[in-house]
């Protein structure tokens, strides 16, 4: 039970993401082409401590290429979040076939990189700051405020099957087509926005209780609605862990993410800052 409450379950399933059809982003930004070396059975690629690992013959070049570009442009933004905190070695292995996407101390695997909707700043963040007995709310929090600052949207990448989110974009976006007759480029829709729009439907209450993650995924049973819950839940993580950040600073969330216990790291409970944060949403 240990070593599976220290994994990062991110559930994918076939059925969900084989017919999954997103916007092709090389039509709004231009991806640069890149230069894999091959070792093994690897297409490889580095940034930095960042290792990228592809099986052979799994993604075409263009896919390859946006791997490498969102590795590539998040790997600073991490860094600037961990300031001058050490940064740990990361190894993405970039799987053919199915399965669900791990993080374990050192390395995630991935899988379905092509549908282009892996969250490679939030994995990133999690390997590069280690993730062996760190709370799942605070793991997978981090990964996700530092996506969210990054600009990499959970609706993207975790979120983008949540009915409710997809509803309120869907509004939002004709609103704006009404107000203007000009081009509207995509509008970004931040990580409290996409929590408050979950309050607001009771949608996966359960997930803002910010408790053992791995346990409740394993629960449902599922796919579609684990996938779900689990984007619902690191939408509410992430919007938490910028709660934390904003009213008690950085260093009392690095420290917690060290194993100082939580009254101590930020002087208050887990549950009394969680319901302050819950209601100032």
């Amino acid at each position: 039970m240990k070593e599976r409450r220290s994994l990062c379950l991110i559930l994918v399933c076939v059925l969900l993401f084989s017919g999954c059809s997103l916007l092709d982003r090389e039509e709004t930004e231009k991806i640069p082409t890149y230069t894999f070396g091959q070792e093994g059975n690897y297409d490889v690629i580095r940034f930095d401590n960042v290792t990228v690992k592809i099986d052979l013959g799994y993604l075409q070049d263009k896919e390859r290429n946006y791997a490498a570009y969102q590795v590539e442009s998040a790997v600073p933004a991490v860094k600037a979040y961990l300031k001058d905190r050490a940064p740990k070695d990361v190894t993405l292995a970039l799987r053919a076939g199915d399965g669900p996407t791990m993080v374990y101390e050192g390395q995630a695997d991935i899988y379905f990189a092509q549908n282009r909707t892996t969250p490679y700043t939030s994995l990133i963040t999690q390997v590069m700051m280690g993730v062996d007995g760190v709370p799942d709310w605070l793991r997978e929090g981090v990964g996700a405020y530092v996506a969210d600052t990054h600009k990499e949207s959970l609706l993207n990448t975790q979120a983008h099957l949540i009915e409710c989110l997809k509803t309120y974009v869907e509004q939002e976006e004709a609103e704006r087509a009404e107000d203007s007759e000009a081009p509207q480029e995509a509008a970004y829709y931040d990580i409290d926005t996409l929590a408050r729009v979950l309050k607001k439907n009771g949608a996966y209450d359960t997930a803002s209780q910010l408790g053992d993650m791995t346990e409740q995924i394993a629960a449902i049973g599922y796919p579609e609605e684990a996938y779900n819950f689990r984007g619902a839940y690191c939408v509410y993580a992430g919007s938490f862990v910028k709660y934390l950040e904003a009213n008690y600073g950085h260093d009392a969330v690095m420290a917690a993410y060290d194993g100082t216990e939580f009254s101590e790291a930020f002087g208050v409970s887990f549950e009394k800052a969680r319901k302050s944060w819950f209601e100032a949403l």
